[in-house]
């Protein structure tokens, strides 16, 4: 029976006085677009935003060319989201295989609030293809159909050149099924109720959002209000995802260190990218870490910093620490969106999963090397609690912990190293991670304890207010006969405090330099301009002049803009240790991430005093998909105003 047309206005019409079940009656608008030589569909119906499309030979006639930086959307009047078949021809100038590293778009929709959301593409770091949705309901993105993102991801695939391929997705809430069709073959489908429950103003055609561009032609898009629901049978192909891959060479032909005599350097803070329900496939986690390690190379990485800290735990197989198993996490059984990461929908008890399934550190260090780059456990030195369970060192012994001056209060899960229990507690996992095939450790100051004026204008109620345990009192009495709980505000003497006790983490840091230099291994130390300044400190104070003139760490690298001037303890280091920055690109969206990371590249590009950056993390890169503009297209642009000149 042939389909009959309604226009879009007529649509709309019926929406607004009837609501959608009236508009089910009405029988949905298809939109059917040919794309012979013209944007519209055949009722008529204009797309919504048309940019940079270009025409092609096609199938039969012309096909529409989605390449980047092109945008093409159709209005969503007439969907139903209850029953739906997507189906279109598709062909990419290269081979599938070519676009290993890419994410491929060919249909999105989300609505403002993140959810309702419709997807088919291909993922970034593999060769197979994914159609997945979500409803309304939640905290994230909507409960997600089958409450897997990864329910109907495809076997990997293989297609030639200049090869036309079929690809349908259908589903239908009646029966709770959806499936998924490639050239006729049924290549994945799943059961569930998670269904859009309304619809954004547009669907975008060829592209994520206006990123993550399909790359090739596109012909025969139609969208149907009914399902094609099949009884045949998946075709059978592998569990999981190609493994183990080639090695990878930068796109770039070298690394950007090896380009620019500046080493590129990502935090991969895992905790954030495996808690991710549509970031990380639990099919396969040692698969998944290598995707991580070749698409960093791809672009141009030389280092990569692996965090073994989780706020009270760590995500490596310890026998020392806390390990990040679901019992940290019992507390958080809700996906939530993480905010500072791109909005990744996150599940915090899959670390746990993860942690059962591989050693996220061997795995991370076997694949980082198999890829050319270096790799280091990244631990947080003054953060132990947010997840501690009651199990955990600080949370049995809340007496090494930083305390106030009448002894009533601590910070909880900041250590007090002048206690020569909790120095050797934390060699202890030094020794521990220098049995991993690592390149060395890097230690950092970032705390999410609870300071006093956090989450305000703060001050220095945390460094001259808190610390005052039994052996910084008993040292300062020693050096200077005073007592520091009775130094004046704004005196010397608070200031003496404030030294001690990071001559006490400068101690802690000397013997594990000695454990570092012993194994062959690098030692770097994180600060920042205000944490190596004991007057501005407003929690711990790292004492960096004296790291730098004494050498005891092969690198300093301070939280800054990529541009900050790093000559001064350049110069005291008489340029014998490695000076970078640490610069954080956390954004919500992908033009946050994709700004920030720009800016601060280009920034370390133009700094004459820096050998290189960290960037704050990689979640801000692999989930908005900004790797190639940010890195390549800015790397390029530096190259060619220096040639310029």
């Amino acid at each position: 029976m042939r389909k009959r047309t309604i226009v879009a206005g007529a649509v709309w019409v019926v929406w607004l006085s009837f609501g959608l079940p009236a508009l089910l009656e009405a029988q949905q608008v298809t939109l059917k677009c040919g794309f012979d030589g013209q944007l519209g569909d055949a009722s008529g119906m204009k797309p919504v935003e048309a940019k940079g499309i270009r025409f092609t030979e096609g199938r039969d006639g012309q096909a529409a060319v989605i390449p980047r930086p092109a945008v093409l959307t159709y209005s969503t009047n007439g969907f139903n989201p209850e029953a739906f078949t997507i189906s279109f021809w598709v062909r990419h100038e290269k081979p599938l295989e070519d676009y290993f590293f890419r994410r491929l778009t060919y249909f999105y929709h989300e609505t403002p609030d993140l959810k309702n959301r419709i997807g088919i593409m291909k993922r970034a770091g593999t060769n197979y293809f994914v159609f997945f949705m979500s409803n309304g309901q939640g905290r994230a993105k909507g409960d997600t159909f089958a409450g897997d993102w990864f329910a109907m991801a495809t076997q990997p695939m293989h297609w030639p050149a200049g090869s036309w391929h079929h690809v349908v997705c259908t589903a239908d809430k009646s029966k709770g099924a959806a499936q998924f069709f490639i050239d006729g073959k049924k290549v994945a489908e799943a059961r569930g109720t998670q269904f859009p429950e309304k619809l954004g103003e547009v669907f975008w055609i060829g592209t994520q959002q206006g990123h993550s561009w399909m790359r090739g032609a596109i012909d025969e898009l139609t969208i149907e209000p009914t399902a094609r629901l099949d009884a045949s049978p998946v075709e059978k192909g592998p569990a999981t995802p190609a493994h183990p891959l080639p090695k990878t060479s930068p796109i770039i032909g070298k690394t950007i260190g090896q380009l620019t005599g500046k080493e590129l350097s990502i935090n991969l803070d895992f905790f954030d990218i495996c808690i991710g329900t549509d970031t990380w496939d639990m099919r396969c986690c040692d698969a998944e870490m290598e995707r991580l390690m070749a698409l960093s190379a791809h672009y141009g990485f030389d280092r990569v910093f692996f965090r073994v800290s989780v706020c009270g735990a760590v995500c490596y197989h310890t026998q020392v620490m806390t390990p990040a198993f679901e019992n940290v996490f019992e507390k958080y059984t809700v996906e939530g969106l993480d905010g500072c990461c791109a909005n990744i929908p996150s599940l915090h008890g899959r670390m746990g999963a993860v942690m059962r399934r591989i050693d996220p550190l061997a795995s991370c260090a076997k694949y980082a090397h198999k890829h050319g780059m270096e790799v280091y456990a990244w631990v947080t030195v003054f953060d132990s609690l947010y997840y501690a369970p009651e199990t955990e060192f600080f949370q049995q012994h809340p007496e090494y912990t930083w305390v106030s001056k009448d002894g009533t209060k601590h910070v909880p899960g900041v250590p007090c190293y002048a206690y020569p229990e909790v120095r050797e507690y934390r060699l202890d996992q030094i020794r521990e991670l220098l049995k991993y095939d690592i390149d060395g450790i890097k230690l950092s100051p970032r705390s999410h304890s609870p300071w006093p004026g956090r989450g305000t204008t703060g001050g220095n109620e945390g460094s001259r207010g808190y610390g005052f345990n039994e052996p910084v009192v008993k040292e300062y009495l020693r050096r200077f006969g005073r007592d520091p709980k009775q130094a004046a505000p704004d005196s010397l003497d608070e200031l003496r405090f404030v030294q001690l006790k990071a001559d006490f983490f400068t101690q802690f840091l000397r013997e594990a330099k000695a454990l570092t230099s012993a194994a062959g291994k690098k030692l770097i130390m994180v600060t920042s301009a205000s944490i190596s300044d004991p007057v501005r400190a407003n929690w711990m104070y790292v004492d960096a002049d004296t790291l730098a003139r004494e050498r005891i760490v092969d690198e300093l690298s301070l939280m800054a803009g990529s541009g900050a001037n790093l000559n001064h303890w350049r110069l005291l280091a008489d340029g014998q240790i490695k000076m970078t920055t640490w610069s954080g690109i956390h954004g919500r969206t992908y033009d946050d991430c994709l700004g920030r990371m720009k800016t601060q590249f280009r920034a370390l590009l133009d700094n004459p005093t820096s050998d290189g950056s960290t960037y704050h993390e990689m979640a801000n890169l692999i989930y908005p998909d900004c790797w190639e503009e940010a890195i390549i297209d800015t790397l390029k642009e530096w190259q060619a105003a220096k040639k310029s000149k």
